[in-house]
């Protein structure tokens, strides 16, 4: 697959792929911070590839290699607005682990960019065990183990096969891998950011107005069922799939299904997403003017007569 890579606003690295009238735009998961979008951009591309269909043009959007101490959630999600509104236009969001952690202030406060969003193994905060395991990773990078830290994040494949998979190829290419790192405090800073904002992104849920889709697992180490479901709950128009018993690598371990929602829920008419993502925002409204449930059921009965 014909792809390019470039960089927007002279930090933000990205890759691109397709010749669709369609865009969508990958908010990448952890990988992206610890290693420049362009590095292995072929192998990336190839690998979403797979979920998108004909007719798209879609981006990685990678994160700035020399991410500050003092950044957040919503300064990335300002710098990705500002590309997406000059360089690409609205487009469908879709999320991955760590980038959901943009993807919910970047929904909520720029809702003209986003069409449809996208959520896989992301909920809006961590719980215990994830917020653990979390610090676990950080201090393992503030000790140099960069190593260990990506083997961690290998264990979490639940699958004995493709775990050891993983690990053989992480070997075979240490080498490479490690001398194309970006530094390591930008992980550092990113999750040492994600850590202390958890609760934090909780109050944008109810403002994100566009169809979204969110994909988990019930044994997912970092994100909780309870999470999933509070996240979908407090989204209006967002449809909730977990996978029973699987992890935070079931996009990995679950591919086929993963790929089939999906699929699905980008081939939904456009015409019944506009409507749909207008009668949330105004749903929205009417609930923050504290309007009693009968004259609330009243106005969608106007609205959709």
């Amino acid at each position: 697959m014909n792809f390019e890579t470039g960089l927007f606003l002279k930090k933000i690295p990205y890759a691109k792929a397709g010749s669709g009238s369609k865009k969508l735009i990958i908010f990448p998961p952890t990988h992206h911070l610890m290693w420049d979008v362009r590095v292995d951009a072929e192998e990336q591309i190839k690998g979403y590839s797979r979920f998108v269909p004909e007719g798209y043009t879609f981006y990685i959007l990678g994160y700035d290699p020399n991410l500050p101490k003092m950044h957040s959630s919503e300064s990335i999600a300002a710098d990705f607005a500002e590309i997406i509104k000059n360089n690409i236009g609205p487009a469908t969001i879709m999320a991955v682990s760590y980038g959901g952690s943009i993807a919910f202030p970047f929904a909520a406060t720029y809702p003209e960019l986003v069409e449809k969003l996208i959520l896989i193994v992301t909920a809006y905060g961590t719980s215990g065990p994830g917020t653990e395991f979390a610090e676990q990773l950080v201090k393992l990078a503030k000790e140099g183990k960069i190593f260990t830290l990506e083997r961690k994040i290998n264990d979490l494949y639940s699958n004995t096969i493709i775990r050891k998979l993983f690990k053989l190829k992480m070997w075979k290419d240490w080498a490479k891998k490690e001398s194309t790192m970006n530094p390591i405090s930008t992980f550092i800073n990113a999750y040492e950011h994600l850590l202390a904002t958890s609760e934090d992104r909780r109050k944008y849920l109810s403002k994100i107005s566009a169809p979204t889709l969110i994909i988990g697992g019930t044994a997912d180490q970092f994100a909780s069922e309870e999470y999933y479901k509070t996240t979908a709950n407090l989204i209006l128009n967002s449809h909730l799939e977990l996978f029973e018993g699987e992890t935070h690598t079931v996009i990995v371990e679950q591919f086929f299904a993963v790929k089939k929602l999906i699929r699905q829920f980008l081939e939904v008419d456009q015409n019944t997403i506009r409507i749909i993502k207008n009668l949330s925002q105004k749903l929205a409204e009417m609930i923050k003017e504290n309007m009693s449930i009968s004259k609330i059921s009243q106005k969608l009965k106007q609205l959709t007569s």
